[in-house]
């Protein structure tokens, strides 16, 4: 009777790990792989590192840890960002990066992909130009979505 009982709990339990496993499948079918390819035409600050202009990638790494991958197309220059936030995408399909232009800089703001919109966190030169009473104006790039 012990046995059976054992048996019966073991399969209870097995059966458990099994449909939970099974459910963990459709988060990684869920990770987003797309990201956003642009041709950036002027100098710009991005996380705390100054890029010249040209094309670049921003590719999702980890949507848990909200991090992205930036770099130029020619592999020179590459950069790691993380995400302040992350939020649900405004429109669908919409591939766009938004920057913040103070005097004559340009900040990275956000990165709206196809299912994310990353929120990056200001630089420390930002806040700075900023409590110097500097304003910002926001402005968008639009971009092509890319696999990398």
């Amino acid at each position: 009777m012990k046995t059976l009982l054992h048996r019966k709990s073991f399969l209870a339990v097995m059966m458990f790990l099994a449909v939970s496993a099974l459910s963990v499948i459709p988060i990684y079918a869920q990770m987003e792989t797309v990201g956003v390819k642009a041709e950036i035409p002027n100098s710009f600050v991005a996380g705390e590192t100054r890029l010249p202009a040209g094309t670049y990638t921003v590719v999702p790494i980890s949507v848990v840890d909200k991090s992205l991958e930036l770099k130029d197309v020619n592999n020179k220059v590459s950069v790691l960002l993380i995400a302040d936030n992350t939020l649900p995408p405004k429109s669908p399909n919409a591939s766009e990066i938004v920057f913040d232009k103070i005097g004559n800089d340009d900040f990275m703001r956000e990165i709206r992909t196809e299912n994310h919109v990353y929120q990056l966190e200001k630089s420390h030169r930002e806040m700075a130009l900023e409590k110097q009473g500097m304003k910002s104006v926001s402005h968008t790039l639009h971009c092509t979505p890319c696999n990398e």
